[in-house]
Order: structure tokens, then C-alpha cells, then sequence
């Protein structure tokens, strides 16, 4: 696109060029979600911003327990089959943590993979780059924490736990035979406070890190993955410390740096679009495949539920883990059935809404275009009645208008999926000046006995030229660093 750019094109055709590139990853971006009919909640998805450096022949897929990982390894497997690249699980339950020693083993033998190349493991977060190579296309799942918990409780009462703790001799299974174990319920195990639901804030949670040799609560912590945060904060000690702000704060930036895409599990399908829309080298036609499996692969544990007032108790002990799981879900905060394109203008805003309309008919989505030359400054009270209009439409609805920014949460409803386009500010003054040069605007000037016209007739008006404005200091080009400027102005 750059060197495009930089092609020696008539101002008009480097923006039409601008326009037509913007459209086109806004239809295969934002125009995939308004097709999306049954995507209600959302997940992290995002383009690679400019500087960052991404192997993009190379997809790791960091896998959380208990996020149907078994499901989308098996779905990665299969396809590909069908799309040409080299899949590889490892499949040794190794530690998730190692040593920077190992780090940089592991890296250096998963950038050998031939390529493309997708590799799938339980392991915390590395960036490749702290070890003199370029990330790769990294994904991953996460769900509700409180669900995970509960789910990984029961996936634990297996016979293989239950004869590692007979071995040890712990106290947790002294005159219990394997039936009885089994049976005590996630409810039971809370309420009893024994150490596998033991939540405690500042502790840390690590599988690997604990000596299996002490007390049960370590033992019970080193096979119960409570949270998903370390897998997205990477290897520091300080990523496993249950409620630690840091570790939050740093799975929050590494995802937002590094992860293409973080799927919700409660929103599978939604998700497996956004890989095909973003990841198709990998996830091309999967949502067809999918479709066509009725989950073969998925586990097939009974789901148990636990009691409201223990689900209070453990989202009150996984505070930060609900604040990332929202954050990466979006979905108390976005409408993803509504669209609305707050249009800049010269900017390639009529191109843009030309194609929002065509695309209406082939996405089955509504859409509105205000025609009415309102105000983009809005009152409160003005502001509270377009949002509340807006959230009537029928759904998936796109809407576009010349107006400022409103927050749609000041007045109680979730925001849409806001889009915009922009140009260089100079490009875009010298364009909107040139468009300004007509009759009506002429007229309206006159009208109100604006120094710009004065004395001058139409034609005349109309011959100045953008360089004359600006040496002039007239108003209309003659900009004042704390001023504001009048409304509708260029």
C-alpha cells in the first residue's frame, strides 16, 4: 500500500486509492461481523498494527485448560489436511513454566517447523523476541473463570488423581474409597474450604512450580489450573500470584500486542469465524467444517453446575479473572449487531457509505444514511434522543451520519461498533475548501454578511485559490492553536 502511495498520482486518484483500500479491509473486517447474525458477545480480534512484526506462516496456539482445546486441536488437525500446512501437538504434559534456558530451545525448535506451520501446547506466554525472533500468529480460548473452575474440578476427579493422593497418603482421601471421592461436589468442596477450592488472594497458582511434596493445598494447586491469566502474562514468577494487578496488567498488553485472536468458548462458532475472516492461511472454510462435525471431539465430562451463592464466592475470589474475561469477551460493553459510522467529511465518506449500502443487501443487514444536513454538535437532550432512536432500529443495523462522537453508556445503552475514516489534515483542509466554492455556500455567506464574500462577486469568490486564502488569514484558513472553530467550518 505504500509503495503505492507513493506513486507520483494526482492528489484525487491517491485518495480514491486510499478509499478504495480502506473499504476493503473494512469489508473484510467489520463487514465480516455485520454478517455475523448469532455473534452476540464478542472476542479479542484485531489487524496487526504498523511496526509489529509477525511470522504470519507460523500460528501458535497457547492452549488454556478447559476452554475446548481438545475441540479446536482436533478442528486445526483436520484442516490441515485440506489447507496445506504442518500441524503439531505436543502431547507430553510437560511444564507450562520453564526456564529461559528452555525458552529459547523451545522457540528456536518451533521456528525450524516447515512452513506454513501450526503448533499447539499447554504453555504460558514467550515473545519470541526476547529471543531475536519474530512472534508468530499467536490464538488462544478462555471462558467463563468461574465455569472453568468448576469444570476443571470435576475433570480432576479422575483415578489417576485419586492414586497419587492414596500414594502420598493425604489426608483428603484417608477412608475414602474412589467412589466416595468422586462424589464430593464442587458445592461440598467450597463450603468445606478443602484446599482444591481454596481460593486465596496474593497466593500463587502455578502446575509446575510446586513441589508436589508439600502440603495438599500445593499439591491440590500444582493439578488445578484455576485461572487462565499466567497463560497470558508468560513466565514470570509474578504472573501466578492469584489477583496480582501486574499480572493482569501484563496479560492485558501482551494480548493486545501479540494475540491476533482470543475466542470466547461460550461463543465457539462466532469465534471460529473470526479466525477464518482474520487467520485464513490456517482457518480457511472452517465454519463449514465445524458445521459438519456436531462436535465429534469434544469432551464428553457431565456438566454440574454449583450453588448462586458459591458462584458469588468464587467470582469474589477471581475478580481479575472476570475483568480479563470481560475484557477479551466485550460483551457487556458492545453492541455487535449495531454499526454506526460517525462520517468524517472528505475523507472518502460518500464511497464508503455507497458500499455500507450495497453491502446491506448482500449481508442481510439494515441500513441508514442520514440525509439531513443536522448538527454534528448535539445537546444533551438531542444526544439522549438519537441514541435511544438508534437502539430501536432492527437488528444488524448500520447507521452512518455526520455527527461527533457519542457515548452511548452515558445514557444507559451499550455502544455499537463504532467506525471512521481518516485523511492527512492538510489534504483534507485543501479539499474541503475547493468544495466549499460553490453557489449555495456563496449564498449563505452573503446572507450573512461575511467578511469572506465581501465585495467580491460569486465568480470572484469562487477563482480564490486555497494559497491565497491562507497568505490572506482568512477566516476560513486561518486556524488559531486554543480557538475553537465554528461548526461546519473547513
Amino acid at each position: 500500500m505504500l509503495n503505492c502511495w507513493q506513486r507520483n498520482f494526482h492528489n484525487q486518484y491517491k485518495l480514491c486509492f486510499v478509499i478504495i483500500c480502506g473499504c476493503f479491509l473494512l469489508s473484510n473486517w467489520i463487514g465480516r461481523f455485520i454478517s455475523f447474525k448469532y455473534f452476540h458477545e464478542g472476542s479479542f480480534a484485531q489487524t496487526w498494527p504498523p511496526g509489529v512484526n509477525i511470522q504470519h506462516d507460523l500460528l501458535y496456539y497457547n492452549r488454556v485448560p478447559k476452554t475446548g482445546s481438545e475441540n479446536l486441536g482436533f478442528i486445526l488437525k483436520e484442516l490441515s489436511k485440506v489447507n496445506n500446512f504442518t500441524q503439531c501437538r505436543s502431547f507430553t504434559p510437560r511444564k507450562r513454566k520453564i526456564s529461559k534456558i528452555d525458552q529459547e530451545k523451545h522457540v528456536i525448535d518451533v521456528n525450524k517447523g516447515p512452513r506454513p506451520y501450526s503448533y499447539h501446547k499447554h504453555i504460558y506466554f514467550i515473545n519470541f523476541e526476547d529471543f531475536g525472533l519474530k512472534n508468530p500468529i499467536w490464538i488462544s480460548m478462555i471462558r467463563n473463570p468461574v465455569d472453568k473452575f468448576v469444570s476443571r474440578y470435576y475433570y480432576n476427579k479422575s483415578k489417576r488423581i485419586f492414586q497419587e493422593l492414596k500414594r502420598k497418603n493425604s489426608t483428603k482421601v484417608l477412608g475414602l474409597n474412589l467412589f466416595q471421592w468422586r462424589n464430593i461436589s464442587a458445592d461440598q468442596c467450597i463450603d468445606q474450604l478443602l484446599p482444591e477450592c481454596h481460593l486465596i488472594t496474593g497466593e500463587s497458582h502455578e502446575l509446575t512450580i510446586v513441589s508436589l511434596k508439600k502440603s495438599d493445598r500445593n499439591f491440590w494447586h500444582s493439578q488445578f489450573p484455576h485461572f487462565f491469566q499466567p497463560y497470558f502474562c508468560g513466565q514470570e514468577d509474578d504472573c501466578f500470584v492469584l489477583g496480582s494487578h501486574w499480572a493482569f496488567n501484563r496479560a492485558v498488553h501482551n494480548v493486545e500486542t501479540w494475540y491476533q485472536v482470543v475466542g470466547v468458548l461460550e461463543n465457539f462458532e462466532s469465534t471460529l469465524k473470526v479466525f477464518e475472516g482474520l487467520i485464513p492461511q490456517f482457518f480457511q472454510n472452517v465454519t463449514k467444517f465445524y458445521q459438519s462435525l456436531g462436535e465429534p471431539h469434544k469432551n464428553k465430562n457431565r456438566h454440574r453446575g454449583i450453588l448462586e451463592k458459591n458462584r458469588r464466592r468464587l467470582e469474589t475470589n477471581l475478580t481479575l479473572e472476570i475483568d480479563f474475561y470481560n475484557f477479551v469477551a466485550q460483551s457487556d460493553k458492545i453492541q455487535q449487531d449495531l454499526l454506526y459510522y460517525n462520517r468524517v467529511p472528505k475523507t472518502g465518506s460518500e464511497n464508503l457509505g455507497y458500499l455500507l449500502e450495497e453491502l446491506a443487501k448482500r449481508n442481510n443487514f439494515t441500513q441508514s444514511r442520514c440525509y439531513k444536513p443536522s448538527d454534528r454538535k448535539l445537546t444533551k437532550e438531542n444526544q439522549r434522543a438519537h441514541v435511544l432512536d438508534i437502539n430501536k432500529a432492527p437488528r444488524p443495523f448500520s447507521y452512518h451520519k455526520h455527527v461527533y462522537f457519542i457515548n452511548f453508556e452515558t445514557f444507559g445503552q451499550k455502544n455499537p461498533i463504532w467506525i471512521s475514516m481518516v485523511r492527512n489534515p492538510v489534504e483534507k483542509l485543501i479539499s474541503r475548501y475547493y468544495y466549499n466554492r460553490n453557489e449555495k455556500t456563496y449564498n449563505k455567506l452573503m446572507q450573512k454578511n461575511s467578511i469572506n464574500v465581501a465585495g467580491l462577486t460569486e465568480s470572484e469568490w469562487e477563482s480564490n485559490t486555497a494559497d491565497q486564502c491562507i497568505e490572506k488569514l482568512l477566516p476560513e484558513c486561518h486556524f488559531r492553536i486554543g480557538t475553537p472553530r465554528p461548526e461546519n467550518t473547513i
